[in-house]
């Protein structure tokens, strides 16, 4: 093992993290690398600052709060965080989860308190983007931080909070016991999953992400051509089978760098057209590792 790098590298424990959770776990000695798959429950906010604090050297997170993170002035002594490539192209698919025997109506959102797993995560920017949709005026009162996917299950099941997004895919397997139902969908207007790490860290080891991302590629050939893939959807998430093929069917993983100044552009338009940010002229290196 003598001159192989460790890299550390944390997520969420989701299918679509399936690529890098594979590639954590071939220890085929050849490689120049050796990948720590480290799952974190409390999702993107709680990735960030474990970029910050050096707990690992990347992240796959979600694409709109790695930016709000950039965007946001922080402490003196943080680090620079910077967006590598996008991990996964196609919409997320946030499902709305609300408690089974709700009735919908028109003026439903008005006023409903929102479990989100931490303020800036994807729960709390989707429901931004949901109540800006809805034509419903946003408010932090309405937002109650619940720390994972359990948390908001729990938050919405016990009367605490109204309404949870998170990806349809994960959250179908618990809506029975949580008595809860889905009653839509908000899809993401950019590239959900990002890849990011400190800027200090990239400007060091550009080569050696390069290479980790070719291996990446490798391990998404492998899973788009396996037969079998399902039952590992079903063994390592309780995805049933079916769900899996349909997930996979218009799954468009991507880990290609660089980043074009129009992909970022479109992004950005997206999250302003959506209320998470206001109109920024910014350029390229602030937010893309290039």
């Amino acid at each position: 093992m003598s001159g192989i790098k460790k890299v550390r590298i944390g997520g969420v424990n989701e299918h679509f993290n399936l690529p890098w959770i594979k590639l954590s776990e071939n220890k085929n000695s050849s490689l120049g690398f050796e990948l720590e798959w480290k799952a974190f429950a409390g999702g993107t906010g709680v990735l960030t600052n474990a970029l910050h604090q050096n707990e690992i050297d990347l992240a796959v997170l979600l694409t709109e709060g790695l930016i709000l993170d950039i965007l946001i002035p922080k402490a003196i002594g943080n680090k620079k965080l910077r967006l590598i490539c996008f991990h996964v192209e196609n919409p997320l698919r946030w499902a709305i989860h609300v408690r089974e025997n709700e009735i919908i109506t028109d003026e439903y959102f008005k006023n409903k308190k929102f479990a989100v797993s931490r303020i800036g995560s994807g729960s709390h920017t989707m429901a931004k983007v949901l109540l800006n949709e809805k034509k419903v005026n946003y408010s932090d009162q309405n937002m109650l931080e619940v720390g994972s996917l359990e948390g908001g299950l729990k938050a919405v099941n016990e009367k605490k909070a109204d309404i949870f997004l998170w990806e349809k895919f994960t959250t179908q397997p618990f809506l029975n016991e949580y008595k809860l139902k889905s009653i839509g969908e908000v899809l993401t207007p950019w590239p959900p999953f990002s890849l990011a790490s400190t800027l200090e860290y990239f400007e060091e080891n550009k080569s050696l992400i390069e290479e980790i991302l070719a291996e990446v590629r490798k391990q998404i050939d492998t899973i788009k051509n396996d037969s079998t893939i399902t039952a590992e959807f079903l063994k390592r998430w309780n995805i049933a089978p079916e769900n899996a093929q349909n997930w996979l069917s218009e799954i468009k993983w991507n880990n290609q760098i660089p980043v074009s100044n129009v992909k970022l552009a479109s992004v950005l338009d997206n999250m302003f057209k959506s209320g998470l940010i206001e109109e920024v002229k910014i350029s390229e290196s602030e937010i893309v590792a290039v």
